[in-house]
């Protein structure tokens, strides 16, 4: 008796689920169905709702036949609509993403029982004034409030999580008051662009997002519990003073850049994995300078543990006039010197391999002439117009862009160079490039759109390449890899080569590894033996004679095309050895 009694209940309550309407209209607001059982409802989007410019949502609604409680206000239920005020009941526990987004309310008073606000709720609405957000909510989602007119802002004791932008270009916000011990996490974003002018981090934040405060900040409090700080968190603020917990473990790039009034960072002691030397941010162990202050001025000496200048490291110092990178300095990142407006005078080092930072903004490289432009070992264009361009020696990295749009179809590079940096040579118009041997390192779209590029060689030293290095290269013919294991990133199965009868060829012995990942991409060949010039998998005589034949070949040309080829030291290791014999290949290939 008591299973078919069971039974019947559950079928009595099936019954009444099917019964229920999924979508009913009360006083002229459309409600939704989310669960006929427990008989709760949430307003739902419907055309009806753009001309309403007031709304009043009870609590308990009625289909007619069955009553109703409000728990949520759902999707977009009113976005972009006329709306200018709405009274919201006590049970609502959900207000949904871009529930009022773009409509013109400007004031509303969210009931005590909330507990979630949804991505872009009120975002770009006419809400003024003080905002309070009820005790329990605990998440207000990413860009929950951006771009209103509010003033204030009262964070109820629960909120946990304040989202990406939640509170982004609202210009007028100059008030945050105590901010809860309840949160956790500041997202990326969360008060940029805003008014705020202090501001005291609690202890139980764990995580302040990528440009999470605004530019007017003069002065904020981090407190121990503090682990993770963004990129560019407190970046272009008005800060005086900053420093930073010993409790923190990552900071990311450019946390204080272009800050003009703050001269020095700290670190508290016993900060397990950074340390401040002179007011500038490095890591515990000091071979990676972070971040130099932007109040920074006069001059400014990298100590000789330093191996890596981050991105944005210099970024902002507007004071500053001179930098002197150590020797024994191997990368300098992205952005690192961007407006440095008096920066005159730059010291790099031989030591360095990688070089991404533009040098535009600064004084040095206002007053270089047109054409090439050296920064000690590091080669950057300006306003190149020459047909070929011949890079001197002793250069050991092309500049990120360096060369982009250049109009030269012939372009010689050095031996001894390392570093073909992000972008060097993209949308220009070289046709052929050898690659010295000495080259580890070629940047993400080094090569992009080279529409007239035909030959190029990657080296059997490369040690990092970036992605999209050859992409929309479409009259590339051929392509010779020194490298005995196929280049990583392997993403050329979705470059476009024109007909797709591009020809690569690879180390013996590594024709399978190949086709693997770049059929799609080329047609894979093996260059065979070293030496090998006439592809019968033997080094012998004939070759040897290959070789005289290209010589002889290339002293009738015009001695002053063909110069670079004479020294027999090809490939640029300052030996001559079986390699050399190897780089001959791109020029039969060039020849034929």
């Amino acid at each position: 008796m008591k299973r078919l009694s069971l039974l019947y209940c559950l079928m009595l309550w099936s019954m009444a689920a099917m019964a229920a309407p999924a979508t009913f209209v009360s006083d002229g607001i459309t409600y939704c169905v989310t669960d006929s059982l427990s008989r709760t409802v949430e307003v739902t989007a419907a055309s009806a709702h753009q001309q309403l410019t007031e709304a009043v949502i009870p609590a308990v609604v009625s289909d007619g036949d069955t009553e109703w409680r409000v728990t949520g206000v759902g999707e977009g239920a009113f976005y972009m609509s006329a709306l200018q005020r709405i009274e919201l009941p006590e049970g609502l526990t959900h207000v949904d993403r871009m529930a009022f987004r773009y409509s013109a309310l400007s004031q509303v008073n969210l009931p005590q029982t909330l507990t979630t606000i949804g991505y872009g709720a009120f975002g770009e609405t006419l809400l003024r004034g003080v905002l309070e957000i009820p005790d329990a909510v605990t998440e207000i989602g990413p860009y929950a409030f951006t771009y209103t007119d509010i003033t204030a802002l009262r964070l109820g004791q629960s909120v946990q999580e304040i989202g990406a932008q939640a509170f982004w270009d609202c210009y007028y916000l100059t008030d945050v008051g105590n901010l809860p011990a309840s949160l956790t996490v500041i997202g990326d974003g969360a008060f940029d662009n805003c008014g705020i002018t202090s501001v005291e981090i609690p202890g139980s934040v764990r995580h302040i997002g990528k440009h999470a405060f605004c530019n007017s900040l003069q002065e904020v409090v981090l407190h121990e519990g503090l682990e993770t700080i963004g990129e560019g968190a407190f970046a272009n603020t008005n800060l005086a003073a900053a420093e930073i917990p010993a409790s923190v473990r990552s900071v990311g790039y450019g946390v204080f850049s272009a800050t003009p009034r703050l001269t020095a960072i700290g670190v508290a002691a016993g900060n397990s994995h950074y340390k401040a030397l002179d007011g500038i941010l490095y890591n515990i162990h000091a071979d990676s300078l972070i971040c130099c202050p932007g109040g920074k001025t006069d001059e400014v000496c990298l100590p000789s543990s330093v191996r890596v200048v981050y991105l944005y490291a210099f970024c902002g110092c507007s004071k500053l006039t001179t930098v002197v990178l150590n020797d024994g300095l191997k990368e300098v990142r992205g952005s690192a010197f961007d407006g440095c407006t008096a920066l005159d005078s730059i010291r790099v080092p031989q030591s360095i391999e990688f070089w991404s930072a533009d040098v535009r903004s600064t004084a040095w490289y206002g007053r270089q002439p047109n054409g090439l432009v050296y920064l000690g070992p590091v080669v950057m264009g300006k306003n190149c117009t020459e047909s070929t361009l011949n890079v001197r020696p002793g250069t050991r990295c092309i500049a990120a862009c360096a060369f982009q749009d250049c109009g030269a179809k012939k372009v010689i590079l050095p031996r001894g160079l390392v570093t073909i940096g992000d972008y060097a040579f993209a949308s220009s118009n070289i046709t052929s490039l050898r690659v010295p041997a000495t080259v580890k390192n070629i940047g993400s779209s080094a090569f992009n759109h080279c529409g007239l590029l035909k030959r190029i060689n990657f080296p059997k030293g490369l040690e990092r390449m970036g992605s999209f290095t050859l992409a929309t290269c479409q009259k590339l013919g051929s392509l010779v890899s020194y490298c005995p294991e196929p280049p990583k990133p392997i993403d050329w199965y979705h470059y476009t080569f024109g007909d797709g009868t591009c020809t690569l060829y690879c180390p013996v012995g590594s024709k399978e590894a190949y086709e693997h990942y770049y059929s799609k991409a080329f047609v894979v060949k093996e260059v065979g033996p070293l030496g090998d010039l006439n592809n019968d998998n033997v080094t012998d005589v004939d070759d040897l004679n290959r070789i005289i034949n290209i010589v002889l070949g290339r002293v009738a040309k015009p001695m002053q095309i063909y110069l670079d080829y004479y020294l027999l030291d090809l490939d640029g290791d300052s030996k001559i050895d079986i390699d050399d014999v190897n780089e001959l290949l791109n020029i039969m290939i060039e020849r034929e």
